[in-house]
């Protein structure tokens, strides 16, 4: 449908089948601030909880131990061992993953464009719970 030209229309007032969004912001940028300080704090968090992953551990490390632990271990010292040693493994690990976790949960949500999408859409639920019971099922 052609729309009439000349004829006043009202302010905000469009025919059928017609869009104006000569004053609508595109979403990125009306989002954009809010999406980037999100993203501030998220990085943030993260910091802070593999900053307590490595200072955090059955045996007590002091922070100096912590730090030299990973920037510039020496491994005579028992604390920097520890640290070298054990908690900078295990925070890697952790974050690798729960980065492999949040990229497949993405890339089955893009597959199938399900933004709910979950491991029970492909019937997956039960597969992570069998490897952990299926010891103590076995043993004595």
């Amino acid at each position: 449908m052609k729309a009439l030209t000349g004829v006043p229309r009202p302010a905000g007032h469009t025919p059928h089948g017609e869009h104006d969004h000569a004053d609508a912001a595109p979403a990125h940028r009306r989002h954009g601030g809010a999406l980037s300080a999100g993203l501030v704090v998220m990085l943030l968090l993260l910091l802070g909880v593999t900053v307590l992953s490595l200072a955090i551990g059955s045996g007590q490390v002091s922070a100096h131990d912590v730090l030299h632990g990973v920037l510039d271990p020496d491994l005579s010292v028992r604390g920097q061992l520890v640290v070298h040693q054990v908690r900078v493994p295990r925070t890697l690990a952790g974050l690798l993953a729960g980065t492999a976790l949040g990229l497949a949960g993405a890339v089955m949500q893009g597959v199938t464009r399900n933004p709910l999408a979950d491991p029970g859409l492909l019937g997956s639920t039960r597969a992570p719970v069998s490897p952990s019971s299926s010891p103590s099922a076995c043993s004595p």
